[in-house]
């Protein structure tokens, strides 16, 4: 299965945002602009950055919605505010007791 998202979503989303958008050698930096996939092959390719505010703004909405889903599942679930909970494939995972602790 190929997942074509880029090419079909997020691409022309972020084009249709921002045509013109980069960012210069000097904002990225020598260790960002000289990383290498284990093929060799550099990661950052070109300075494209197109739809970058939009991207950005797309994320935080996420986030926000991760925060609803995580209350939502707290609630029906009876999970502690103190318990740690995350997302293993389909299933929810509570670990106890260590939300924000050293666990």
């Amino acid at each position: 299965m190929k997942y074509d998202a880029e090419h079909v979503l997020w691409n022309p989303i972020a084009i249709q945002t921002d045509r013109k958008g980069s960012l210069s050698h000097k904002q990225l930096g020598r260790q960002l602009t000289s990383l290498r996939y284990s093929d060799g092959t550099l990661v950052l390719r070109d300075p494209a950055l197109t739809g970058a505010e939009i991207m950005r703004e797309i994320v935080i909405e996420f986030a926000k919605l991760d925060d609803v889903a995580l209350r939502w599942v707290r609630e029906v679930s009876g999970i502690a505010s103190d318990d740690t909970v995350f997302w293993n494939g389909n299933d929810v995972c509570v670990s106890k007791g260590s939300a924000g602790g050293d666990n």
